[in-house]
């Protein structure tokens, strides 16, 4: 399992569920989509940050767990000088959280599970 860069650099992670219940609470609840008019941009985004090495972590355990694989599985980080990119991306939700309840989105150790549980299934249909 290869990351690229040294793992450190971190981003917000927002399951595909999450986007499509937000972007429907726009589009259906005629407040908030005045709302969302009347500020025109708005990021779509959980507050908390997670590590490129933490996710992957994430994925080996979950992947392990659906396979039923007791074999170790070990994580190799390329050139620590390539692939880095910027420490932090940080997106602001000040307006999204201002009129849509974040703390209700998916944990990312679940989404995670469902992404995998999704590729699992998806990959080793013949």
């Amino acid at each position: 399992f290869m990351i690229m860069g040294n793992g450190k650099p971190l981003r917000q992670f927002l399951h595909a569920e999450d986007l499509s219940s937000v972007l429907l609470s726009v589009v259906l609840d005629p407040i908030t989509r005045e709302k969302f008019i009347d500020q025109y941009l708005v990021n779509v985004a959980p507050n908390d940050e997670h590590s490129i090495a933490f996710v992957g972590q994430l994925i080996m355990q979950h992947m392990k767990t659906i396979m039923g694989s007791d074999k170790p599985i070990d994580i190799n980080f390329s050139d620590k000088s390539e692939g880095n990119c910027q420490l932090r991306k940080t997106a602001s939700v000040d307006r999204l959280s201002s009129i849509y309840p974040m703390e209700s989105l998916i944990p990312i150790s679940t989404g995670i599970r469902k992404v995998c549980e999704y590729y699992v299934q998806k990959t080793t249909k013949v």
